[in-house]
């Protein structure tokens, strides 16, 4: 019975690694905030084909928020309008890898600028470890309540 069991179990199990290893595959999401230390919890998906400009140097783009994770382990999330008028916030900062299913993140630069006050804060904010989790439209970023 328990071997039936698992190998009942094995697909199901494999689809979810299969997520979380698609996750480390994309370097570019849409999210629900500009990366802040304010919210424990950030909402990725893949940014819609008709939404998504590849530039010259070919860096990727949509209007609205978005986080691009570098091979150097920074990151940065912004917020970006196709018109001017508008508070544009940014955030910059670096991730760890811990495993699979988890990073830390960490904001060494915190700006808004445009139709709203003005903000550069660099201050160091490690904003904890986050679970990668999967979800039906993309990956929740959950903040461990350990840290």
């Amino acid at each position: 019975m328990k071997k039936i069991l698992f190998l009942l179990l094995v697909p199901f199990y494999g689809f979810a690694q299969n997520d979380i290893n698609d996750f480390w595959k994309n370097d570019f999401w849409q999210i629900n905030e500009v990366v802040n230390h304010e919210l424990d919890l950030f909402e990725l998906s893949n940014p819609p084909a008709e939404r998504l400009q590849i530039r010259s140097d070919g860096t990727k783009f949509i209007y609205g928020n978005s986080l691009t994770f570098n091979t150097n382990g920074t990151f940065i999330s912004k917020y970006s309008a196709d018109c001017g008028n508008d508070c544009f916030t940014r955030s910059e900062g670096t991730f760890e890898k811990i495993d699979e299913t988890h990073l830390r993140l960490q904001i060494n630069l915190f700006a808004r600028s445009g139709w709203c006050e003005g903000v550069e804060d660099r201050t160091l904010r490690d904003l904890g470890t986050f679970e990668i989790k999967p979800t039906k439209n993309g990956y929740q970023l959950v903040k461990l309540k350990d840290e």
